[in-house]
């Protein structure tokens, strides 16, 4: 065998082994960290209407809806983890001193129950798949489920509103918040 067709083989066994390495990498590995950076936390359907309940009682004990849903821990009508995604691998504390607030939902505090029934109060803020929809609770109670477009749009609405509300009550906003 001459140097040149040592340095053919060469190649050739090297290029093959980097074609098997690159399928190896495409097949096998990105495919489980692309799954593993997708959103994995969502509170579920069950959760959000226990928390909606948990909002309604304490609005007719208190007269007002809480001004944050650690409140509703608080008063003892939910736990601290029925707030979160129960498939994490490990909860956030929620401790007096830290008083976490939750980072999986959304919640308008400024919504009061006269206010139109089509706003946002809670919603979900992460899906588990791609195709599933955002669990959300109305504020005239209804849950619905939501594409990210129409969810998009309903919170739009919703933050144009409690605007609007504030503006018309003399309160002024911060330059950041009206931009």
């Amino acid at each position: 065998m001459t140097k040149s067709s040592a340095r053919y083989w060469a190649i050739l066994v090297g290029f093959l082994l980097g074609l098997v390495f690159w399928w190896l990498i495409q097949h096998i590995t990105l495919p489980a960290r692309r799954q593993s950076m997708q959103p994995g936390m969502a509170v579920s359907a069950e959760q959000l209407h226990s928390i909606a309940d948990a909002i309604q009682q304490y609005e007719k004990e208190h007269g007002t809806r809480p001004e944050k849903l650690t409140v509703l821990v608080d008063e003892g009508l939910l736990r601290p983890e029925d707030m979160l995604d129960h498939r994490r691998p490990i909860l956030p504390a929620l401790t007096p001193d830290t008083r976490l607030e939750n980072i999986d939902l959304l919640y308008f505090p400024a919504l009061e129950a006269p206010d139109p029934g089509d706003l946002v109060l809670l919603c979900t803020l992460l899906v588990h798949e791609e195709d599933e929809k955002y669990h959300v609770i109305l504020n005239d109670g209804q849950y619905r489920t939501m594409n990210s477009t129409e969810l998009v749009a309903a919170l739009n609405g919703t933050y144009e509103y409690i605007g609007k509300t504030l503006q018309n009550k003399g309160v002024v906003l911060p330059a950041t918040a009206r931009q």
